[in-house]
């Protein structure tokens, strides 16, 4: 489980003035859940999750992973975590880039299940290239397998499926909703997913963190969306899921105007 109480982060922007992204932050996200975060552009979601994988540190209040800090919980080898701009060494082949984050933590990869991973988002046949080859969506479906690949206790995906084409995304979420399950035979994983898609959320959250559109940002409300994350096809009409996807949507769409309306209006009676 991840929990977060009184979290303040503060920081200055290159004008000088300061800017407070949390304060008093209070939030709970669930093992064995999928956590969809949604917010405006700017409001810190970025910088959340750095502080939960333990790049970043809050000013206050307490941030811990089943009970350790962050930075003990990934010197433990126990994070995965796929960044929005994600790192590659060109001069290493595909499938080495996937085992780096492994490495680093002092654990090796079966060839079986490179392959595997590979496989699941349609690179298996580019395994032995030099990663200097990747394209900006291949770049994200290398970090997306990546940070999944030593099976770690938590998972963290800050927007993964940014800069991937319609078909390669949807092609991910399968990829995710197969991981999602596999994990779950013989462990309780908690997600972290973060996205500005509406659809992507409604599709793959278990529950869905609406974060307020002022500042400080703070959790406007936490949805109840699916059992599991559901498969592609449920976006389909007609789909036997596709009612249950359709409520996701219009339930996160109103929610979001509702918080970010709601900041607007505060930052108008603070002018």
């Amino acid at each position: 489980m991840i929990s977060i109480k009184k979290m303040g982060k503060s920081f200055k922007k290159r004008n000088g003035k300061g800017k407070r992204l949390f304060s008093g932050l209070d939030l709970q996200l669930l093992s064995g859940r999928t956590s969809v975060i949604l917010g405006e552009s700017g409001c810190g979601k970025s910088t959340l999750m750095r502080i939960l994988v333990g790049a970043d540190m809050c000013d206050t209040g307490d941030v811990l992973l089943d009970g350790l800090s962050p930075q003990k919980c990934a010197r433990a080898g126990r994070i995965g975590f796929a960044e929005q701009d994600p790192t590659v060494l060109p001069w290493k082949s595909i499938s080495s880039n996937v085992e780096l984050s492994a490495r680093l933590k002092g654990k090796t990869i079966k060839p079986e299940r490179l392959h595997e991973l590979l496989s699941l988002v349609g690179m298996n046949d580019k395994e032995s290239l030099p990663a200097s080859t990747l394209s900006g969506g291949e770049r994200k479906r290398i970090a997306f397998i990546r940070a999944f690949a030593d099976d770690p206790d938590f998972v963290l995906l800050d927007e993964p499926f940014a800069s991937c084409d319609l078909k390669t995304r949807i092609a991910m979420y399968d990829a995710f909703v197969n991981l999602h399950n596999s994990a779950h035979e013989n462990s309780s994983r908690t997600l972290v997913l973060v996205t500005h898609n509406i659809e992507e959320a409604a599709l793959l959250g278990m529950d869905a963190i609406i974060l307020s559109g002022h500042e400080p940002c703070s959790v406007f409300r936490q949805l109840s969306l699916n059992e599991k994350p559901m498969p592609s096809s449920a976006m389909r009409p007609g789909d036997i899921l596709a009612e249950q996807f359709e409520r996701n949507c219009r339930l996160i769409r109103e929610t979001c105007m509702a918080a970010w309306a709601d900041g607007t209006q505060q930052e108008r009676q603070m002018m």
